[in-house]
């Protein structure tokens, strides 16, 4: 961890639920690429194995509305990450992210895991990099995998057959993410773990739950594992009219959120991002401070 090294393509893989695939975030509004950075021909949503899916060439990365999907926050995450390094002084010919938004919708945490089924999205997701490894060799080009990002947690607050224990739910989605590194390093073969950047999960009053417990999991994680950074709580960023999902504009919001966590951590290395949170409370019986 944090010995990762720039390639020629860097990929970054949106993963989770709604969120992640920018549900009702209409219409997309990143239709255009300022930058170098990519995505494959039939675009960040269609996945492996389903209709349409084109991993034969990358094409500039922008966000389409698709149906009820628009603008998905990967797309704001890589721009985001490239106009903070050339900020900097760096050269933006030398930065070019690879952006897949492969999650599914209303899908809880052990749904989206690891699975036997070939056609789970998970598996699904795996096979999406060896496509791009492998088109990335055929192009002569260097690649690896720098960071996934996590949106997820909605589901588990909503289902009655789902863990809401907070306990479970990190083992869960923790073991998750240990095995894609394994599956993803033996692809890329690269020397260096990628990063998980999440957001803090909003919802259980929504959903009728009277404890927050994914988010204070989220939080936890975020405060024991080196690798797990918490971008941004999602109560902050604007919703459409059911309350749950983003705007356009707060889609790509969360993904410059994300992209200051990740530029902080992975680029400056000055130290892993921490989030807007209480670091004390004095809890009265007429106050709390």
């Amino acid at each position: 961890l944090n010995r990762q090294q720039r390639t020629q393509i860097m990929l970054i893989i949106g993963y989770g639920q709604s969120l992640s695939r920018g549900i009702n975030s209409l219409p997309a509004i990143s239709t255009s690429q300022p930058y170098n950075n990519l995505m494959i021909a039939s675009g960040t949503k269609i996945r492996n194995g389903d209709s349409g899916y084109n991993p034969s060439s990358f094409v500039p990365l922008v966000a389409k509305t698709e149906g009820t999907e628009g603008e998905d926050p990967v797309v704001g995450l890589c721009n985001g990450v490239v106009r903070r390094a050339i900020a900097d002084g760096e050269i933006a010919a030398d930065w070019s992210f690879l952006g897949t938004s492969p999650g599914r919708s209303a899908r809880s945490v052990e749904e989206l895991g690891p699975s036997s089924d070939p056609n789970a999205f998970y598996n699904k997701m795996v096979r999406y990099v060896q496509d791009t490894k492998n088109l990335a060799d055929a192009t002569g080009k260097s690649f690896s995998c720098w960071a996934y990002c996590w949106d997820q947690g909605e589901s588990n607050y909503a289902g009655t057959t789902f863990t809401k224990s907070p306990y479970q739910y990190a083992q869960l989605m923790l073991a998750l993410f240990d095995t894609l590194s394994k599956q993803v390093v033996a692809i890329t073969g690269q020397e260096f773990q990628p990063y998980i950047f999440s957001y803090q999960v909003g919802g259980h009053r929504f959903y009728g739950v009277d404890k927050n417990t994914i988010a204070l999991s989220q939080w936890r994680i975020s405060r024991e594992r080196p690798d797990f950074v918490l971008a941004v709580p999602v109560y902050a960023i604007p919703v459409v009219t059911d309350d749950v999902h983003l705007t356009n504009e707060g889609s790509w919001l969360l993904g410059e959120y994300r992209s200051r966590a990740m530029y902080q951590t992975m680029v400056r290395r000055s130290g892993k991002w921490r989030p807007l949170e209480p670091i004390k409370v004095d809890w009265q019986a007429d106050h709390i401070d």
